[in-house]
């Protein structure tokens, strides 16, 4: 699947936000029951993301996404951190 394609897939069947790629990894917001979530993962995995960050809010999430540059953690997230747990 293609970048393209493949951040269709993101943005429409997944219903992930201010989806975007930067080389083999995607990064998005995740809408959450209460909360929004930064997401990670490796392009043309259509099943699963490989991290993820909490934030209170999507502007938040919005605002360290924007921040971030796809390497490490971003900034100011809060609550847990699945990755980290295991």
């Amino acid at each position: 699947m293609t970048h393209g394609k493949f951040l269709k897939y993101l943005t429409e069947q997944c219903l992930y936000l201010d989806a975007r790629i930067k080389g083999d990894k995607f990064h998005a917001i995740y809408p959450l029951m209460y909360t929004h979530a930064i997401i990670s993962g490796t392009v043309g995995n259509e099943f699963f993301f490989d991290d993820r960050w909490c934030y209170h809010t999507y502007t938040d999430a919005k605002k360290a996404l924007d921040a971030w540059d796809g390497t490490g953690e971003p900034k100011g997230w809060t609550g847990t951190h699945p990755a980290a747990a295991a």
